[in-house]
């Protein structure tokens, strides 16, 4: 039986398995990565482009939530 903790729980970790990998290949692909600033400022670019694309197809819905949820993933 699905509960409200359950939803955000499965939430939070699908988000975070599905944006981990950006923390892990990103700074040993490219070089540039490894640069902090550099790295937040992409990781949030990328992220604000799904979600607009998201809304702008209407094949999801603009979370906040989701932006902050998947700017930490890379760095777990």
């Amino acid at each position: 039986r699905a509960t409200g903790l359950n939803i955000i729980l499965e939430n939070i970790i699908a988000h975070m398995f599905i944006f981990s990998w950006m923390g892990y290949f990103l700074p040993r692909l490219w070089e540039r990565f490894q640069n902090p600033l550099y790295f937040l400022r992409t990781v949030f670019f990328v992220l604000l482009g799904i979600e607009v694309v998201q809304f702008l197809l209407r094949a999801g819905m603009f979370d906040v939530d989701d932006i902050i949820i998947d700017f930490f993933a890379p760095y777990v």
